[in-house]
């Protein structure tokens, strides 16, 4: 291994870096690769490299350009965020209620295709495909499915069984309450040292209890939480408004499902 190496992506998923090959630890040519790990997936890209005529030893040659570029990971690209219209679709709408009105009402129709360019009706208010033939039903409302998790208990457990770590909010795209003001000020006050882990980790299961993290790997570890120095940083990033409260909040269930923090 030459470098390892911890960096954010910006808003929309993208990201970038560069390093440069040069130094005591490029002395060998050969085939590299490079591994990138964010939010669950994995992506990997390889490249050659190969020393300089006369190159015996890097640490004298350090001046010298590289005989590669600068490493760019190569990754599939983050797909486009779709826009967003306040208060559109209505939850109490169903999505078949917006797919009639666009067929049958020009000025809608013409609305709808300034606001959304270059996207379908299906794409806005529709419901994305599930391995259920008959689920999610496009002439029932997001309300009515989540009125029926949240008032439902045989409801609720069959949705988590069938979609297992993704929130009801998740699933019909639908905005989730912030998380409360008091989770950001303790996430800060921990960056800074000002308080325990235990009150930090009492944090994060306050967000899996009410739904704020949903994770399907929460089984009881009878260990003791461990928490790496590095997660500091991200707490002070999102307290500090570095990164959004979704960059935070997915980067805290990526470190529990793959047991980097383990709650007890």
């Amino acid at each position: 291994m030459v470098q390892i190496d911890q960096f954010m992506p910006s808003g929309d998923g993208s990201f970038s870096k560069e390093y440069f090959a040069k130094g005591a630890k490029w002395s060998l040519p050969g085939t590299y690769s490079v591994i990138v790990a964010y939010d669950g997936q994995t992506a990997t890209s390889t490249f050659q490299f190969s020393l300089e005529p006369n190159q015996d030893n890097p640490d004298d040659q350090e001046d010298q350009s590289p005989s590669q570029p600068p490493m760019q990971p190569t990754v599939q690209p983050a797909p486009q965020t779709k826009p967003k219209v306040p208060g559109f679709p209505a939850l109490d709408a169903s999505p078949q209620h917006y797919f009639d009105r666009y067929q049958n009402e020009p000025a809608f129709r013409e609305w709808f295709e300034k606001a959304f360019q270059g996207y379908t009706i299906q794409e806005i208010v529709g419901y994305k495909k599930t391995h259920l033939e008959s689920f999610p039903d496009v002439t029932k409302s997001r309300q009515y499915y989540l009125d029926r998790y949240n008032s439902e208990t045989e409801y609720k457990e069959w949705f988590d069984s069938q979609f297992p770590g993704e929130s009801v909010y998740e699933f019909f795209d639908i905005a989730h309450d912030k998380i409360p003001s008091w989770i950001k000020n303790m996430a800060a006050q921990w960056s800074r040292g000002e308080t325990s882990d235990s009150d930090f980790v009492n944090g994060i299961k306050y967000l899996i209890e009410n739904d704020f993290i949903k994770t399907h790997d929460m089984q009881d570890t009878g260990s003791e939480s461990e928490i790496p120095d590095w997660i500091k940083n991200s707490a002070s990033w999102w307290a500090s408004g570095k990164i959004t409260e979704d960059e935070f909040v997915n980067s805290i269930k990526y470190l529990i499902e793959n047991k980097i923090i383990i709650l007890d």
